[in-house]
């Protein structure tokens, strides 16, 4: 169900938008290492909510954000 949900979402968007779609971010940063390895079927890049910044030995499949405040 998961992996059918993701790929016909982003099949969705990318023809909305007629763009590329490789990123994606967790609903409220919700996920299990189940659902992280049906996404890298998926998508190229997957953000969660932990925070951090990306270095060149982030996991693709497990990005860190970097929050800017609820002033922006």
């Amino acid at each position: 169900r998961i992996e059918r949900e993701l790929s016909e979402s982003k099949k969705e968007i990318e023809e909305k938008l007629g763009i590329k779609v490789n990123t994606f971010a967790w609903p409220f940063g919700q996920y299990s290492e189940f659902s992280k390895k049906i996404a890298a079927k998926v998508y190229d890049y997957v953000f969660t909510i932990k925070k951090g910044i990306i270095t060149p030995d982030s996991d693709p499949k497990e990005l860190p954000r970097v929050s800017i405040g609820k002033d922006i």
